[in-house]
């Protein structure tokens, strides 16, 4: 049985622990917890804005952007200026 990760905080769940969470729409939750779950279903919570989650140390690590939005930031900037050079 290989290892499961929380969808809430990103730890590790070992095999025989942790809550499987199925949604209406068929999708699968895996949480660690019951702070885990009640965060994520009840609450609402972002993950990124509470300090006692992996994923709000990965927040911190990488800045708080994704490597999705700096390449989408460097590319569509560059767009921007030879559009802007080209029609001016």
């Amino acid at each position: 049985m290989k290892e499961q990760t929380c969808a809430f905080c990103a730890s590790g769940i070992e095999p025989g622990t942790g809550t499987m969470y199925v949604k209406n729409d068929g999708s699968i939750l895996w949480f660690c917890s019951r702070k885990c779950r009640v965060s994520m279903v009840d609450f609402k919570r972002n993950p990124r804005k509470l300090k006692w989650t992996e994923r709000y140390e990965q927040k911190i690590l990488t800045g708080g952007r994704s490597r999705r939005q700096e390449e989408a930031g460097n590319s569509s900037s560059c767009l921007i200026f030879h559009f802007f050079f080209f029609y001016c």
